[in-house]
Order: structure tokens, then C-alpha cells, then sequence
């Protein structure tokens, strides 16, 4: 379960925000209409990711934000929404707040998901996963799909719901259908999408991409990128009880 707590301007953006999500069982989406005092209302909501909109009373969202930070019972990743790249207010966000996030107007509800499923953490038995969005970039890269093409954002987007979900029996088409309302898009188009971006990857560098000497389909690599981001969490966790 993804837990997010949004403080968002536009209406219509949040409307559709929550639209999006009211049928998700792995998210819960709540709202702020306006910003608190102080953080106790969190704690008991055990919230983990915060959509902070920082487009108007900048100096009100960034004191919140700082109030969540100093509160080490609050672990929480916050979002922040700016107008502006490189500006002193970001500067100031990125040194008091390593594990930020900045998204820059102008703002759609298909980029905010991608934000805030952005690392997601989940737990499972007395595991902590932690969905790291550049890694799994990464395995799609290494199968010689490029950024560039649609198939390669559609395929990130299915693997990483799929770890959020911590369920890869989803069938296709209803895979697809997710996707397809997180982009914006159509589920015909989004199967299209990544059938090209297999073709593309198969025709210039096959030894990447083929699957026991054959063109994967769509549901093989999908599940295969999927495999590999379990496998590297695995590692990661052995690795970190080494360490202790």
C-alpha cells in the first residue's frame, strides 16, 4: 500500500489526481485543502509520500515541509511541486533534504504518478523493497531499448507497478489498462508501444534482448525486467545484513 498525502492548487490537476487512483487497491490518495500548524495529524496516518505544492505560499510549504523533517517519527518522502528549476528556494530544498524529490511545472497527472511511484517502499514479511526507478531504467536499457521511444516509459512504468502491486499474475490487458490511465493514453497504444520498442532492440542488438534465442513478447520481458528488479533488491538486502 502506497500511502500519499497531496496539498495541490488546482483543483481540476487534484480532481484528476484522485480520479485516477480512487480504484487502485495499492494507493491511498488523501488531500489537504489547506496546510497544518504542526505534523501530529500524520503520525496515526502513517503516510509515505507527501505532494507538497509549492507553486503559491512557497515560504508556508517549505516551513511545513521543514516541520515534517524535523519530526524523526514522520518518515516520509516528500514531493515538492516548484514553478522554477535552479532557484535559491530549490537550493535551500536540496541541502536540508537529501532524499527530495523536485518536479518543475508545468505540471500532468501522468508525471506526478511516475513521482510518486518513484521509490515506493513496501514492505513484505520482514523485508523492506525499496522500488528504485534508475535501476529498473537501467535493466530496460541494458536490453537495447532506448529512453527515447514510448515502449521504453511504458515498460518502466508496467515493472514498477507490478513491484508496487507485489504481484506479477495481473494479466496482460489489464496491465496494459493500467498504464494506459497513468499515461494518458489508450491500452492499444500502449501495447503497440512496447511491442515496437522489442522490435527495435531485437533488429539492432538481438544477443540483448532475446529470451532462449527468441523475440521475447511483451508479457516475457515485462516479467523478466521484473525478475531481474527482485533479484538486484534481494542482493541489496543481503548485502545490507552484511553489513550489520
Amino acid at each position: 500500500m502506497l500511502r500519499i498525502m497531496a496539498y495541490i492548487h488546482d483543483m481540476d490537476l487534484l480532481r484528476d489526481l484522485m480520479e485516477l487512483t480512487r480504484n487502485e487497491t495499492w494507493i491511498h490518495m488523501m488531500a489537504l485543502s489547506t496546510l497544518p500548524s504542526g505534523s501530529d495529524f500524520i503520525r496515526p496516518l502513517s503516510i509515505d509520500v507527501l505532494l507538497l505544492d509549492c507553486t503559491k505560499d512557497q515560504e508556508a510549504a517549505i516551513a511545513f515541509a521543514a516541520t515534517i523533517r524535523a519530526e524523526r517519527g514522520v518518515p516520509i518522502r516528500i514531493v515538492y511541486m516548484l514553478e522554477n528549476r535552479m532557484t535559491n528556494t530549490v537550493q535551500k530544498i536540496i541541502a536540508q533534504d537529501a532524499k527530495a524529490t523536485i518536479m518543475y511545472a508545468p505540471f500532468s497527472v501522468s508525471k506526478m504518478m511516475m513521482e510518486l511511484m518513484k521509490n515506493g517502499v513496501q514492505k513484505q514479511g520482514s523485508l523492506l523493497y525499496l522500488n528504485d526507478e534508475g535501476t529498473v531504467s537501467q535493466l530496460i536499457q541494458d536490453m537495447g531499448i532506448p529512453v527515447h521511444l514510448n515502449g521504453f516509459r511504458y515498460i518502466k512504468t508496467a515493472v514498477i507497478f507490478l513491484l508496487q502491486r507485489n504481484d506479477q499474475k495481473l494479466l496482460m490487458h489489464q496491465l496494459y489498462k493500467e498504464i494506459a490511465r497513468i499515461h494518458m493514453t489508450t491500452s492499444s497504444r500502449v501495447e503497440k508501444a512496447i511491442r515496437d520498442a522489442i522490435d527495435y532492440a531485437y533488429r539492432f542488438v538481438p544477443e540483448q534482448i532475446q529470451i532462449q534465442h527468441r523475440k521475447p513478447t511483451n508479457s516475457q520481458l515485462i516479467h523478466l525486467v521484473y525478475e531481474r528488479m527482485l533479484q538486484k533488491q534481494q542482493e541489496t538486502h543481503e548485502e545490507r545484513k552484511v553489513l550489520v
